[in-house]
């Protein structure tokens, strides 16, 4: 009695109709729970995989839902990070001596001089963009465990 009463509450079945999902945007939707019924092994497997993908089982169904399932992640994710973090800030430390240089080196008018300072100010653009770039990726690698 009490479920039929709940499903005569629920809106009719064309209230959603007019939902267009091609152009969703679900970021900044609020989170609901919602509970499925599965057997044993799908549910094991679920477990499983969001758990490789390194995100909660909500987010690994809603991107089942999207049509794009999280990755797993590979088994040496945290080294890589670990690895990525230390090169980017070698790199940066590279940067530093090399804007350090830039300022010192003689400010005389040669062809010789001038070819140098004009080589390493583009190696210094690019070791900027560089260092721009990676960090955005090192943050979304951190952010990677939690969900979209």
């Amino acid at each position: 009695m009490v479920r039929k009463t709940l499903i005569a509450g629920l809106p009719a079945d064309d209230a959603c109709s007019g939902f267009d999902d091609r152009n969703a945007d679900f970021r900044g939707d609020p989170i609901i729970k919602v509970t499925v019924r599965m057997p044993t092994l799908h549910a094991l497997l679920l477990v499983n995989r969001a758990r490789a993908a390194g995100v909660s089982q909500g987010a690994y169904m809603a991107g089942l839902i999207e049509g794009v399932p999280p990755p797993p992640r590979p088994g040496d994710h945290a080294r890589a990070l670990t690895a990525l973090i230390a090169s980017t800030d070698q790199l940066a430390a590279i940067g530093t001596d090399l804007s350090t240089f830039l300022r010192l080196l003689p400010y005389g008018r040669s062809p010789t001089v001038d070819s140098y300072r004009a080589k390493l100010a583009g190696v210094h653009e690019d070791i900027g963009r560089h260092l721009a770039q990676a960090s955005r990726f090192v943050s979304e690698l951190r952010g990677a465990r939690h969900p979209r």
